[in-house]
């Protein structure tokens, strides 16, 4: 007798189906003050179920938010059934049924829209006593909560909105249209990701970084751990650099963790120069009192005999006055060395290439220079210039012409 009820059970409803795409979808869905459910039928046979309990924001919604709240949580978890076929949403609520059709949106309703623009649908209105399945999902004993943790920290958000003023340009912003970025529901400021603003008042943000860090919970997790259990929430301005100082200051992460980046390895020198003004090193002194109009001196040392040029520099020297002092403080004299030894500083790493690119100077990977020389030679006297020079670009060798240094062979 027990097989036969077994048996029978198992082959007759509410025993779930494999899905046919030739045919429509139906999706019926309820809500209740605790709980939302749903089911997606063909032939008013059930292809899935889908139930959860509210949040405490969400308890809070008007019902039709609840029902909306609801129908998006569906789609979302079958979006792979519906997404390409025509279906139909049957709800309960008669103003949700007439979603489309609103004119003033709030901002989640808005992004609502914009997420059921994906489905090719039709939204009916059925009365509740013929939707039986979807309100007996939501009415689920198990998702009423015997108990209940109470949390003062929304109210205490709220008390300190007062108390920050940026969040209370941000809430006008919002509450204006003038952003979309956030948004304000039940007093609360929230940004993308449906996170809570949390504003510089009393002790709230070092709450939550404690909360998010130093529970027995969490275990003290690392830096990005951390980061990304916060971020899930919570937002605030420079919240990055907060959780960073307070994990790199955390007294029992210092005590107990082992450190595991890889140990510093030996310094590796430069190569040594066979030859002067073959490799030099470049640098600048800067903040210096002002004379003659200049506030900086630029540094050249020969790597080989050490000798030093002393360049006076205005303070804010640019990559093209870089590369003009260099050709006519060492070029100009000692010919273009086959290497630069520099710092990433934007001077030298700016348009300086740019200045003298005609030179074939090139960059090397290792964010030196590296220079291919380039030498002029000639019987030829200042005042008599080498004509097929100057006659194929008059202009650049009159530009460069503090450059050259004619040698009598």
């Amino acid at each position: 007798m027990t097989f036969d009820l077994l048996k029978k059970a198992v082959t007759e409803e509410p025993v779930l189906k494999l899905p046919d795409y030739t045919k429509p979808f139906q999706v019926q869905t309820d809500a209740l003050d605790f709980a939302i459910g749903g089911v997606l039928l063909q032939d008013d046979h059930p292809v899935a179920y889908e139930s959860r309990k509210l949040n405490d924001t969400e308890r809070r919604y008007p019902i039709h938010n609840k029902e909306m709240t609801t129908i998006i949580h569906c789609l979302r978890v079958w979006r792979h059934y519906l997404l390409g076929s025509r279906f139909v949403i049957q709800t309960d609520n008669v103003a949700t049924s007439y979603f489309q059709n609103h004119k003033k949106l709030s901002p989640k309703q808005a992004r609502w829209q914009d997420f059921l623009a994906e489905f090719d649908y039709v939204m009916n209105y059925k009365p509740g006593k013929t939707n039986v399945i979807a309100d007996a999902l939501s009415r689920k004993a198990e998702l009423a909560t015997l108990t209940r943790v109470t949390c003062d920290f929304a109210d205490r958000i709220k008390e300190g909105l007062n108390h920050d003023p940026l969040m209370k340009n941000l809430m006008e912003m919002a509450r204006e249209g003038k952003t979309r970025k956030f948004w304000v529901e039940d007093g609360l400021l929230f940004t993308v990701g449906n996170r809570m603003y949390v504003p510089r008042w009393n002790s709230l943000r070092r709450e939550i970084l404690k909360e998010c860090h130093d529970s027995k919970w969490i275990g003290h997790p690392g830096t990005h751990r951390t980061k990304a259990i916060i971020e899930r929430s919570y937002y605030w301005p420079n919240m990055r650099s907060d959780i960073d100082a307070y994990v790199r200051t955390c007294l029992i992460c210092q005590q107990d963790k082992v450190e595991q980046a890889k140990p510093a390895g030996l310094l590796e020198p430069l190569p040594i120069s066979e030859r002067p003004w073959e490799s030099i090193s470049m640098d600048f002194i800067s903040a210096l009192p002002t004379s003659e109009g200049c506030e900086s001196i630029m540094v050249i040392v020969d790597r080989f005999s050490k000798y030093g040029m002393f360049i006076p520099a205005p303070r804010d020297c640019t990559a093209e006055e870089v590369g003009r002092l260099f050709f006519k403080h060492v070029v100009k004299y000692w010919g273009l060395p086959r290497s630069i030894i520099s710092d990433r500083d934007p001077r030298f790493t700016g348009n300086c290439e740019d200045h003298v690119k005609c030179y074939r100077i090139r960059r090397s990977g290792n964010h030196n220079s590296t220079f291919t020389p380039v030498y002029i030679s000639g019987s030829k006297t200042m005042g008599d210039p080498p004509s097929p020079l100057l006659s194929v670009n008059p202009e650049t060798f009159i530009r460069h012409w503090s450059s050259i240094e004619f040698i009598e062979l």
